[in-house]
């Protein structure tokens, strides 16, 4: 099979993975829409020449939230901000009123596989550090 003039079964997995779901998407029970109200936002590291970081940094610990509810009641859920790209196509569907933006987009559902019943994780040390960056806790 090919996409475009690549091959995907050369794609690395997570690219695959990435495909097989957006092609599925309308196979999924449940897609919620994360919106945000633009002015209770604020960006406080908007001078310093970069793209913003923490402009959602009220927003996405109530979306992990969301994520842990769906999972301690069995449900297996997928995170994306794709579909912001798209808000000026999504808006009219979904009636959102100028002031509310989309911030996330999140497929629902019952998963196909149980849970790992381990999960893999990087060492802390590999990515906390105690003073300095590179500095090992």
């Amino acid at each position: 099979m090919t996409r475009g003039q690549v091959r995907v079964d050369t794609l690395p997995a997570m690219v695959r993975n990435a495909d097989h779901f957006a092609n599925h998407l309308a196979e999924v029970p449940a897609l919620v829409v994360v919106g945000a109200r633009l002015a209770d936002c604020y960006a406080t590291d908007t001078e310093l020449g970069r793209l913003s970081v923490v402009g959602g940094a009220s927003i996405y610990p109530a979306v992990q939230n969301f994520l842990l509810g769906c999972r301690a009641q069995g449900l297996g859920t997928a995170l994306t901000t794709l579909l912001v790209a798209e808000e000026p196509k999504i808006r009219p569907l979904l009636g959102l009123p100028d002031e509310i933006a989309t911030a996330a987009f999140i497929a629902v559902g019952y998963p196909a596989k149980p849970f790992p019943k381990r999960q893999r994780r990087r060492e802390l040390d590999e990515f906390c550090f105690a003073n300095r960056w590179g500095q090992p806790l």
